[in-house]
Parts: C-alpha cells; sequence; structure tokens
C-alpha cells in the first residue's frame, strides 16, 4: 500500500478512509476500507486504469457515480459515488463550475507524479497515466456567423 486517506462522501454525510496501492506491474490501485456512515460498499480494489478506460469512453460529457457503475456491476452502487468521492478529494476529478452536482476531468499529473515519488520509481509512466485520466478539452464546431464572412484576400 502506498497511502492511506480520508475524504468526505459526496453527499458531505460521512467520512471515507481510502488506500492507494499499486501492484507488481507499477499500477495504480485505489479501494474504500471504511465509511463512517451506514452505507454498503465494496472493499474491493479498482485499477486506475479502469476508471481511465470509463473517462474516456465518457468524452466530455459530465461525470456522475453512474458513469463509474459499470465497474462495479453486482456490487453496492454506493461503492461508484464513494471512489468518486475519492477522485474529487485527489483532484482526479472537480465539481462543473454550472452544475456542482456533476464532474469533469481534473489534472492527474500530480497525483501520479506523487504515487511514482510513493513507490520509489520515476519515469515516464506518471506522464502517460496523466494523460490516460486527463480532461478533455471540448471542441466547438467551426460556424461562420452570417453576414460577417471575411473578403477573400486576392493573390498578387
Amino acid at each position: 500500500m502506498l497511502r492511506t486517506g480520508l475524504c468526505p462522501s459526496l453527499s458531505g454525510k460521512s467520512k471515507l478512509t481510502f488506500e492507494v496501492g499499486c501492484d507488481d506491474a507499477a499500477e495504480i490501485h485505489v479501494r474504500i476500507s471504511k465509511n463512517s456512515g451506514s452505507g454498503w460498499f465494496s472493499k474491493d480494489w479498482v485499477a486506475l486504469a479502469e476508471v481511465g478506460v470509463l473517462l474516456k469512453k465518457n468524452g466530455g460529457e459530465p461525470i456522475t457515480f453512474s458513469t463509474l457503475l459499470p465497474i462495479f456491476a453486482g456490487r453496492s452502487v454506493n461503492t461508484a459515488g464513494f471512489v468518486l468521492a475519492l477522485l474529487k478529494h485527489e483532484g482526479l476529478v472537480r465539481p462543473m463550475a454550472n452544475n456542482p452536482r456533476c464532474y469533469e476531468r481534473g489534472d492527474p499529473k500530480p497525483f501520479f507524479e506523487e504515487m511514482e515519488r510513493l513507490m520509489g520509481v520515476t519515469s515516464k509512466a506518471a506522464t502517460r497515466k496523466a494523460r490516460e485520466l486527463a480532461p478533455v478539452k471540448p471542441t466547438k464546431p467551426k460556424t461562420a456567423t452570417p453576414g460577417k464572412a471575411k473578403p477573400a484576400t486576392p493573390k498578387r
């Protein structure tokens, strides 16, 4: 195990104890180990790579606990919300400005750099992993404004 931490649940009604660890391949895993409230949850480890796959699949859509539900099929639905609280606490997601109940991807680089430091390794792995969880920049379609077209510049 690399680190243990404490964070509030998304509702703020309970405190969650979480653990961050890695496997022999230096892949980061997280899990919720305790809840000060009464909500059930799974204590199974979850690979952050799995979370990254779901976030990438989600594109630029708002992230909610249901975004993470496929990882926890057959387990308590609270687990997805609790893991989302952990991701928020670690800065991997952040509340959206226009809807604080929905989240968007945060900057994962500091988290992965810290994990590499705790593992005692330095490599390009943190940068690669950070890119997997990095925010998706929304693309706006380029449309011309009617009546505002620029005149063509003649070639000389």
